[in-house]
């Protein structure tokens, strides 16, 4: 069954329930793989269909850190319910021990070691982990190995 075919048994049952949250972020997601397929002009690939609810959950990170510092608890908590209902959908983020294994090996590998050169290690590293890592905790591993092998 397709990531899209989930999200409409989901969103059919959320509105059975009359969960209101998940039906109104299973709508928007599946609007946004609309849209994204309409853009394209074909069906999406699962891969795609994830890069899409990836870059979702990324605006909800983005929304709480905005609202966090002005004190909108509503919209904090609204942030906060649709990330979580995202996430479900999402494979398993990459806990921190394992980046670091990885930023380790890259290292190695490559030799860096130049704080300076983060973004090649970013280039390195990024395909390995899309999809299953964000990219500041992975830029956040990177910064910090590299200052503290200096």
């Amino acid at each position: 069954m397709s990531l899209k075919d989930k999200l409409l048994q989901e969103l059919q049952q959320a509105m059975r329930t009359q969960n209101i949250a998940a039906r109104n972020t299973l709508r928007l997601l599946r609007a946004a793989i609309g849209n994204a397929e309409i853009d394209a002009g074909r069906s999406l690939n699962e891969a795609e269909e994830i890069e899409i609810l990836t870059r979702e959950a990324k605006r909800r990170r983005e929304a709480i850190d905005e609202y966090t510092p002005l004190g909108r608890q509503d919209k904090i908590d609204e942030a906060k319910t649709e990330l979580a209902i995202i996430e479900e959908y999402l494979p398993r983020q990459m806990e921190r021990s394992e980046i670091e294994i990885l930023v380790r090996q890259a290292i190695a590998e490559s030799g860096i070691s130049d704080p300076s050169r983060a973004g090649d290690l970013m280039r390195r590293i990024m395909p390995q982990v899309k999809g299953r890592a964000d990219g500041r905790l992975v830029s956040e591993v990177i910064r910090d190995l590299l200052t503290t092998s200096q």
